[in-house]
């Protein structure tokens, strides 16, 4: 008797698993014949360009300047002097550090650093000759991007380390002096304040953040959401007045930049939208989404030579372009 139990217990067992496996392979057949594949919109739906224009009288227009590849960007600076651009790009298998020149739009120099190495520009020194990057990930192929999470001050000339300052964690804010002979860097290591170096590497413990200029408009700032600061955080404008402003509050990391006339402020936001702000007036012009891929608005520099604002597309989907907004036609004050 327990014998023919324990034999209909094991035929019980043996038959839920087959019909198991068999659920499971027709669930599969079934899912893979009705799935729905979503369609990859054309590259003109993810990247808008055009004129953007108001009731009251603004016009405003996105064009193409070139292209960067298949590719995302990463993050982007500037320097006026040289007009050189400083790029880090994230491919499928390679990520890369580029320096592109504004005016031909031509890459003078890519580093290829291999798969899941990020490598971002954090800032560039007035004259051109110094840039400050950091680097996180389990290692590069290509000198000098060879080893992990590290801080680094390279010749932008040479294209050497002059010194390696080793994980300093996330930088928040780094700048140049004025002779740029130092760099001043507010790190996510040295929460009791800025940290000092000279360009080999040399810790200076006595400075004056006043000897280290703002690279934006100090009438700008932003203030993170934070588990302390869930009601009063956004991007924020000084008026003339000494009045505090909020301009939007889903601004894209720190990406906003003021014209030289100080009238238009652009930021980009987490919506994939562009935000224009009047500083005169004090009041929003418009917000236009540009792009669709869901992944914020757009890297934004600003041109002073040619006045204009650049963005750099942080796309995952298609070809990243570095795109110039122009204001064509304004209002009298």
């Amino acid at each position: 008797m327990k014998r023919n139990f324990k034999l209909a217990a094991i035929v019980c067992v043996t038959v839920l698993i087959c019909l198991t496996i068999a659920y499971l392979l027709a669930l599969r057949f079934w899912t893979q014949r009705t799935a729905v594949i979503p369609v990859k919109p054309p590259e003109a739906a993810v990247f808008w360009t055009g004129t953007i224009s108001t009731t009251n009288g603004w016009e405003f227009k996105l064009e193409n300047l070139f292209n960067f590849g298949k590719q995302n960007a990463g993050s982007l600076i500037f320097c006026e002097k040289t007009r050189q651009l400083f790029i880090c790009f994230g491919g499928k298998d390679d990520d890369s550090f580029s320096q592109w020149d504004l005016d031909t739009g031509k890459c003078v120099y890519t580093s290829h650093a291999g798969k899941d190495f990020w490598q971002c520009p954090e800032a560039v020194s007035p004259d051109g000759k110094y840039l400050v990057i950091t680097r996180a990930g389990r290692g590069g192929s290509t000198p000098p991007f060879s080893s992990p999470w590290n801080t680094l001050i390279i010749n932008v000339e040479k294209r050497t380390v002059t010194a390696d300052l080793g994980g300093l964690g996330s930088i928040y804010e780094c700048r140049f002096n004025r002779d740029c002979s130092k760099i001043w860097l507010w790190t996510g290591a040295n929460v009791d304040g800025p940290v000092v170096f000279a360009l080999d590497g040399k810790r200076i413990t006595n400075f004056a953040s006043e000897d280290f200029p703002r690279t934006q408009d100090p009438v700008l700032w932003d203030v993170p959401l934070s588990k302390a600061n869930l009601n009063e955080y956004g991007l924020y404008f000084k008026d003339a007045s000494g009045n505090t402003n909020l301009l939007t509050k889903d601004h894209w990391h720190n990406n906003y930049w003021r014209s030289k006339d100080g009238r238009i402020i652009i930021a980009s936001n987490w919506h994939d939208e562009i935000v224009i702000w009047d500083a005169k007036t004090l009041r929003e012009i418009v917000r236009k989404r540009i792009t669709n891929h869901h992944n914020g608005g757009g890297w934004v520099i600003y041109d002073r030579e040619k006045d204009r604002f650049l963005i750099a597309d942080p796309s995952y989907q298609g070809t990243t372009y570095l795109r110039a907004l122009l204001v064509t036609k304004q209002p009298p004050l």
